[in-house]
């Protein structure tokens, strides 16, 4: 099972360019190291993502991608929840503020990371259910 650490870890193997923000994230939340906040990180991570994305650093996304899907299918519970929820919901209402169609995504998604990018979708539009 993969944990919160090996989360990062993972992401970071994925995307090395974001190793100095998790680096800062890690040094400002040293108190809290044993309980750390993935969520605000998953946000940034998030945010990193909609940066290769528009870059086209197709490479780098599909790498990111494969390991969204190993959280998926690999992670505990927080993990499962936090790549769902913390990541691409996040990524999904980055790239919408920005006025990027969204469904250009889903050719990266493994098939369970597309279920729960879908889901999202008709939550944030719909107001549907997260629960399978």
């Amino acid at each position: 099972m993969i944990n919160p650490d090996e989360m990062m870890r993972l992401l970071i193997e994925a995307s090395p360019s974001f190793e100095e923000n998790w680096k800062e994230f890690v040094a400002d939340w040293e108190e809290e190291k044993e309980n750390l906040p993935h969520y605000l990180i998953l946000s940034e991570f998030a945010d990193h993502m909609v940066y290769l994305f528009n870059e086209k650093d197709l490479d780098t996304l599909n790498k990111v991608f494969t390991v969204v899907e190993s959280l998926h299918t690999d992670g505990d519970d927080y993990v499962k929840l936090a790549a769902t929820v913390g990541l691409l919901e996040d990524f999904q209402c980055y790239l919408e503020k920005e006025g990027t169609d969204i469904n250009l995504v889903e050719p990266f998604l493994g098939p369970e990371s597309l279920k729960w990018w879908r889901k999202l979708t008709r939550y944030l539009k719909h107001g549907e259910s997260l629960t399978e």
